[in-house]
This record gives structure tokens, C-alpha cells and sequence, in this order.
């Protein structure tokens, strides 16, 4: 098959299947204005990777055979040590490799909700000294006779710049615990 072949065969399948541009983008991964110009012919000979990433996107085949599906890999890098010791201690037990897996995704799991609760809690924490030493540091500036503080600008600078940057800490923190959601 020749590569307008191929693209056609791709488009095809799209178009029977019902699957949009944005939806050819979410799935193969290839950018919405690539396949934009690959439809148009602006871009008549892509890359063997985007005319791979299409088909399997859209399930298009090079022959009649249906696509292959890609074996479960026997063996898995890993660069988290944490989850090296769990893959090394459900390789110890007799299990086969696809329940090996399942198990110690859902261990991982687990140990990512407690940290995460770990991390809210520290949030919680951090937000409630913030809004302590903030609150004490309005009242201080609001009633100078109490005298917690020295009035003098640079130390309200200095207080602010501290409740700024505890701010930021707790802003990172929730915004990573969000990110691992």
C-alpha cells in the first residue's frame, strides 16, 4: 500500500466509525492541525510514527487481519524504588503476571491515598498557621498599643513577606494533591 492509500484507508475508517478530528486527536495523540493538513494534502507524506498513531487510533489495519493486541510486557522498568519493592515482593508469590500486575497496582493505590491524606493534612495544618499569624499580624497593625510586633515598615514587610510565602507553600500543596487526583 502507498501512503495516500494508507491515509485514505485511516480517514475512511474514520468517517465510518463516526469519530471527529478533536476525537482523532484525543485518541492517537497526534495534534488536531496536523491531522487537519494531512486530510487537506498540505502534508502528503507524514511521519511513519503519525500514520501509526492514526490507524491504531481508529483501529485501521494493513491488511484484512484484524490489528495484533499488544502483549502485557513480562518485565517492567521501574525507577520509583517504592514501587520496585512491591513488584519484587508479588514476584516472590505464585501468581501469573496479569493478577501480579492488578496487585500491585491496587497496593500503589493505596499508598498514594495515604500519602495524599498525609498531604491534606499538612495543608490543613499549614493554612491554619497561616491564618494565625495573618490574623495576628492585622491585629497587631490595627492596635499598635498591643505591641507584638515592632511598627516600623520594614518588619510589616517582613511579616507579610512571610505569610506570602506560606501562602505559596500551601497553594503547591493543594495544588499537587490535586494534580495527583
Amino acid at each position: 500500500m502507498t501512503t495516500p492509500e494508507i491515509l485514505d484507508g485511516i480517514f475512511r475508517k474514520q468517517h465510518e466509525i463516526g469519530m471527529t478530528n478533536q476525537q482523532l486527536h484525543d485518541a492517537s495523540g497526534v495534534p488536531k492541525a496536523s491531522i487537519e493538513r494531512i486530510k487537506r494534502g498540505d502534508t502528503p507524506n507524514p511521519t511513519i510514527e503519525t500514520i501509526l498513531a492514526l490507524s491504531a487510533a481508529v483501529g485501521f489495519t494493513f491488511s484484512n487481519q484484524p490489528a495484533p493486541t499488544p502483549p502485557i510486557p513480562e518485565t517492567v522498568k521501574v525507577n520509583d524504588p517504592m514501587l520496585q519493592i512491591l513488584l519484587a515482593h508479588y514476584e516472590k508469590q505464585d501468581i501469573d503476571h496479569s493478577e501480579r500486575m492488578k496487585r500491585v497496582t491496587a497496593h500503589f493505590n493505596m499508598l498514594l491515598a495515604e500519602k495524599n491524606r498525609w498531604i491534606r493534612t499538612l495543608s490543613m495544618i499549614i493554612g491554619i498557621m497561616l491564618t494565625g499569624f495573618i490574623s495576628i499580624l492585622l491585629i497587631d497593625i490595627a492596635t499598635p498599643e498591643l505591641g507584638w510586633f515592632p511598627h516600623d515598615a520594614s518588619s510589616i514587610a517582613i511579616g507579610l513577606a512571610i505569610a506570602g510565602v506560606l501562602a505559596v507553600v500551601l497553594f503547591v500543596f493543594v495544588l499537587k494533591k490535586k494534580v495527583s487526583e
